[in-house]
């Protein structure tokens, strides 16, 4: 019914998440200021995230915490440095956007059947 370990792990996807749409988002707002450099989610966050969750440990998925960082991958693409392609910026955005969707009605979900099995109600 329901999987603490799966709800822990959606949460701080979740976290993770929200913090990368705040990253995209002055993405966008800096595309045109000059020598600004692209920022994004710590690439390993998702590579310790999925290996805590291989082996279990709630407890370290639990004190996992997303951060940003400058990304070392992006070339400039202007003169002045600036190294933002807005066009790619929104369609992660946008997939983002869909991530954020599925993980809260993932978690939603997961807190109705815990009320469900808490007053004994089941709804569809």
């Amino acid at each position: 019914m329901f999987d603490q370990g799966n709800y822990d792990l959606a949460k701080k996807m979740l976290d993770a998440t929200i913090l990368r749409h705040e990253a995209l988002a002055s993405n966008m707002a800096n595309s045109q200021t000059p020598g600004y450099k692209r920022i994004d989610l710590d690439p390993t966050f998702e590579t310790q995230l999925q290996t805590l969750a291989n082996q279990g440990d709630t407890e370290g998925v639990k004190a996992l915490t997303p951060t940003l960082q400058q990304d070392m991958s992006a070339h400039a693409i202007s003169p002045d440095g600036n190294n933002v392609q807005i066009d790619t910026e929104m369609i992660e955005m946008n997939k983002n956007t869909l991530n954020y969707d599925y993980l809260t009605q993932f978690i939603s979900n997961s807190i109705k059947h815990i009320n469900a099995a808490i007053t004994g109600e089941i709804n569809h």
